[in-house]
């Protein structure tokens, strides 16, 4: 097996054996366009050929502050599914991921973020052990129908709009949140808070600072990760303590939100470890629809 990385001058080589001819021509033009507006980067697309025929593809995408894999591989149709084979094909991409002499810059850091549909999931952690990365989160996708939700706002908590705070405020107050500042070593408040941002649609309309009985208690920040804005999402959040208030506040905040903008549905991305919300939202009809457990590399020589 040999390991090729997509350039611009080879996009079409990343979807031939995976798309019709029509559909190859119209990819490998926008992946050209993209690299010629630096929407896309060299290094972030990956082919693996088996005997000279496209076999598995991996692409990854930037932020302001690191690279993310959190799409599965994908095999080419007509490739063998032998997981021998499949490891022998993971095991190029890992090892020209961890060469720090090609990624070289402090926002060049990997997450790796697997969720429980990836292909050949065991074979990625075992990789993601040889390779040094620690799982440092891990995140449970609830689903709920608005229909379902009769939460009530709490007595003493008031809600108070990103929007109306400075923004060097409203930076730090997430970053100092964020579980990856213990993971990655470039992560500037400014840019975290951009990543955001540019994952959501209406981002700081919809995002609210959290106070209980006149303290601060954390924040929230549900939005649109769609243009069509056909789903709701707790993209992020942060709960000063433990209290089942808090917890109570968000999920009607969100619920109110998502009646307000006639959407169906809710969704949530938790931390396992808040357990209390995780409870919260089960007992009010969340459904638990995947889990994603995100690692990094714990030292980097950049």
């Amino acid at each position: 097996m040999e390991l090729q990385i997509i350039r611009h001058k080879f996009a079409r080589d990343y979807f031939e054996g995976f798309h019709s001819p029509d559909q190859v021509a119209i990819y490998s033009y926008q992946l050209q366009r993209m690299f010629e507006s630096k929407a896309a980067v060299e290094g972030d697309y990956f082919l693996v050929r088996n005997n000279g025929r496209p076999y598995l593809r991996v692409e990854i995408y930037r932020t302001g502050t690191r690279r993310v894999w959190e799409k599965c591989f994908e095999l080419a149709p007509d490739a063998d599914s032998n997981e021998d084979s499949v490891k022998d094909a993971l095991k190029l991409v890992f090892a020209f991921l961890s060469d720090n002499e090609y990624y070289f810059k402090p926002e060049e850091q990997l997450e790796v973020s697997v969720s429980d549909d990836w292909l050949n999931k065991n074979s990625v952690q075992s990789f993601l052990e040889e390779y040094r990365y620690e799982k440092f989160d891990e995140l449970i996708l609830f689903k709920m129908n608005l229909t379902e939700n009769d939460v009530k706002m709490p007595v003493g908590v008031e809600l108070f709009p990103f929007s109306k705070i400075e923004p060097e405020e409203r930076f730090d107050m997430v970053s100092e949140c964020d579980k990856m500042n213990k993971v990655f070593s470039f992560l500037p408040a400014d840019k975290l808070y951009k990543d955001y941002m540019d994952e959501s649609y209406e981002s700081e309309d919809l995002w609210k600072k959290i106070f209980f009985k006149e303290k601060y208690a954390g924040f929230i920040m549900p939005s649109f990760t769609s243009a069509f804005k056909n789903e709701l999402r707790l993209l992020n959040y942060c709960f000063k303590n433990d209290s089942k208030h808090i917890a109570e506040a968000a999920l009607y905040e969100i619920s109110r939100t998502g009646n307000e903008r006639n959407v169906k549905d809710i969704s949530f991305l938790v931390s396992s470890n808040d357990v209390m919300f995780c409870e919260i939202l089960t007992e009010k009809g969340a459904e638990k629809i995947n889990t994603f457990a995100r690692y990094a590399k714990n030292e980097y020589d950049l």
